[in-house]
Protein backbone atom coordinates (compact mmCIF):
# COMPACT_ATOMS: atom_id res chain seq x y z
CA UNK A 1 0.00 0.00 0.00
CA UNK A 2 1.37 3.38 -0.96
CA UNK A 3 1.20 6.18 1.60
CA UNK A 4 0.19 9.53 0.13
CA UNK A 5 1.80 12.85 0.95
CA UNK A 6 -1.45 13.96 2.58
CA UNK A 7 -1.24 11.12 5.11
CA UNK A 8 2.35 12.06 5.93
CA UNK A 9 1.31 15.72 6.30
CA UNK A 10 -1.41 14.64 8.74
CA UNK A 11 1.15 12.72 10.81
CA UNK A 12 3.88 15.37 10.75
CA UNK A 13 2.67 17.41 13.75
CA UNK A 14 2.80 14.32 15.97
CA UNK A 15 6.20 13.39 14.52
CA UNK A 16 7.64 16.87 14.98
CA UNK A 17 6.35 17.02 18.56
CA UNK A 18 8.23 13.81 19.28
CA UNK A 19 5.05 11.98 20.24
CA UNK A 20 4.84 9.56 17.31
CA UNK A 21 5.14 5.83 17.79
CA UNK A 22 8.20 4.01 16.49
CA UNK A 23 6.20 2.69 13.52
CA UNK A 24 4.98 6.17 12.62
CA UNK A 25 8.49 7.64 12.91
CA UNK A 26 9.82 4.90 10.64
CA UNK A 27 7.04 5.46 8.12
CA UNK A 28 7.62 9.21 7.99
CA UNK A 29 11.39 8.91 7.80
CA UNK A 30 11.13 6.40 4.94
CA UNK A 31 8.76 8.73 3.12
CA UNK A 32 11.04 11.74 3.66
CA UNK A 33 13.80 9.89 1.83
CA UNK A 34 11.62 9.98 -1.29
CA UNK A 35 10.28 13.55 -0.91
CA UNK A 36 13.25 15.91 -0.65
CA UNK A 37 11.08 19.05 -0.52
CA UNK A 38 9.15 17.80 2.49
CA UNK A 39 12.35 16.51 4.08
CA UNK A 40 13.82 20.00 3.81
CA UNK A 41 10.71 21.51 5.43
CA UNK A 42 11.00 19.02 8.31
CA UNK A 43 14.70 19.80 8.71
CA UNK A 44 13.94 23.53 8.86
CA UNK A 45 11.22 23.04 11.45
CA UNK A 46 13.58 20.98 13.58
CA UNK A 47 16.06 23.86 13.65
CA UNK A 48 13.62 26.12 15.49
CA UNK A 49 11.61 24.01 17.94
CA UNK A 50 9.04 25.50 20.25
CA UNK A 51 10.68 26.86 23.38
CA UNK A 52 7.51 26.81 25.43
CA UNK A 53 4.19 25.09 25.55
CA UNK A 54 1.35 26.79 23.76
CA UNK A 55 -1.50 27.31 26.16
CA UNK A 56 -5.10 27.30 25.09
CA UNK A 57 -6.98 30.50 25.88
CA UNK A 58 -9.20 29.08 28.62
CA UNK A 59 -10.57 31.14 31.44
CA UNK A 60 -13.41 30.76 33.91
CA UNK A 61 -15.94 32.36 31.58
CA UNK A 62 -15.22 29.97 28.69
CA UNK A 63 -15.17 27.00 31.04
CA UNK A 64 -18.52 28.04 32.52
CA UNK A 65 -20.01 28.56 29.05
CA UNK A 66 -18.82 25.10 27.99
CA UNK A 67 -20.22 23.53 31.15
CA UNK A 68 -23.60 25.19 30.60
CA UNK A 69 -23.72 23.95 27.00
CA UNK A 70 -22.93 20.39 28.07
CA UNK A 71 -25.53 20.51 30.84
CA UNK A 72 -28.15 21.76 28.36
CA UNK A 73 -27.27 18.94 25.96
CA UNK A 74 -27.59 16.37 28.74
CA UNK A 75 -30.98 17.78 29.79
CA UNK A 76 -32.25 17.68 26.20
CA UNK A 77 -31.03 14.11 25.81
CA UNK A 78 -32.81 13.05 29.01
CA UNK A 79 -36.05 14.78 27.96
CA UNK A 80 -36.02 13.26 24.47
CA UNK A 81 -35.27 9.80 25.86
CA UNK A 82 -38.02 10.10 28.46
CA UNK A 83 -40.45 11.26 25.79
CA UNK A 84 -39.55 8.31 23.58
CA UNK A 85 -40.04 5.87 26.47
CA UNK A 86 -43.43 7.36 27.40
CA UNK A 87 -44.54 7.33 23.76
CA UNK A 88 -43.52 3.70 23.37
CA UNK A 89 -45.30 2.66 26.57
CA UNK A 90 -48.50 4.50 25.68
CA UNK A 91 -48.44 3.03 22.17
CA UNK A 92 -47.99 -0.49 23.52
CA UNK A 93 -50.82 0.01 26.02
CA UNK A 94 -53.16 1.29 23.30
CA UNK A 95 -52.31 -1.57 20.97
CA UNK A 96 -52.82 -4.08 23.78
CA UNK A 97 -56.13 -2.49 24.75
CA UNK A 98 -57.25 -2.57 21.12
CA UNK A 99 -56.37 -6.22 20.78
CA UNK A 100 -58.15 -7.09 24.01
CA UNK A 101 -61.22 -5.21 22.84
CA UNK A 102 -61.22 -7.04 19.52
CA UNK A 103 -60.78 -10.47 21.14
CA UNK A 104 -63.58 -10.03 23.70
CA UNK A 105 -66.02 -8.19 21.51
Amino acid sequence: MSISRNVIMDLLPVYLAGEASEDTRTLIEEYLQTDKELAQMVAESNKTPFTQNIEAPVNKETELASLEKVQAMIQRTILVTAGAVVFTCVTLMLVTAGLVYLVYR
